[in-house]
């Protein structure tokens, strides 16, 4: 192999996602669901076991919060200042916990899934055939959709999170090994842009922080809390009214 190979073909290394045999299995498992669809990348992501997986309070996930993995459509870049657009733009690639033995462990502290891409950039969990082809992956994790108050988010990306390059012909070989993507690829130059990861924090509102993969969360606008204390006044002033 040659410079123009790597450089055309653009094969990813692989990294380590600490999730051992769990993480294998679900690598087997999804080989043999989706054997009917010709050569495909294996992604297997997560976090490792005994992470401490915590909202903005230091309290531990429950099962009401989503993980995926996916990429913003358009070129659209995610920051503090767009947040609202965030789910507009968003495109998954996986669920975890689509596939069964996948999902979000609260008990031993891990998440973990297995997805894959076909050769053409599209995978079978985004409707319409999105092309994922070379493009950032995130990790999006959440309990609510909308940028409101108490919604709880983490967005995160390490560098080598990204999409793998078509192979239509089959050539490249790229889709021999699975690639692997976890939490524990993120150093201190890779900050969340909302949340915190290993005690790197993003943008976001939190009480606690520390060595966790956490969620931050938001608090309402100073013109929206003028709403909440002009109301509470007016309710305090009638009261006081109807009862001298």
């Amino acid at each position: 192999m040659n410079a123009n190979f790597f450089e055309r073909c653009r094969c990813p290394l692989g990294h380590r996602a600490g999730l051992g045999l769990v993480g294998m299995a679900l690598v087997f498992a999804i080989t043999l669901c989706g054997a009917d669809k010709g050569q495909a990348q294996t992604i297997n992501w997560g976090t490792p076991v005994s992470s401490s997986i915590v909202n903005s309070k230091g309290s531990v996930l429950d099962q009401s919060y989503v993980f995926q993995l996916g990429a913003f459509s358009g070129g659209f870049n995610p920051t503090e200042s767009n947040v609202e657009s965030w789910l507009t733009y968003w495109k998954v690639f996986d669920n975890s916990g689509d596939l069964p033995g996948s999902g979000y462990n609260e008990i031993l502290g891990y998440v973990t899934s297995v997805a894959q891409m076909y050769p053409d950039g599209t995978n079978s969990s985004t409707p319409g055939g999105y092309d994922f082809s070379e493009q950032n992956a995130f990790v999006w994790v959440r309990n609510w959709d909308y940028a409101v108050p108490n919604a709880e988010w983490l967005l995160l990306r390490a560098d080598n999170w990204v999409f793998p390059s078509k192979d239509l012909d089959g050539d490249c070989g790229c889709y021999d090994m699975p690639i692997e993507w976890s939490t524990s690829d993120l150093v201190n130059s890779n900050v969340p842009i909302w949340g915190s990861q290993g005690g790197v924090n993003g943008a976001g509102e939190h009480t606690v922080t520390g060595n966790f993969t956490q969620t931050f969360t938001f608090i309402p606008e100073p013109s929206s809390l003028m709403l909440i204390g002009v109301g509470a006044l007016a309710m305090t002033l009638r009261r006081r009214r109807v009862n001298p």
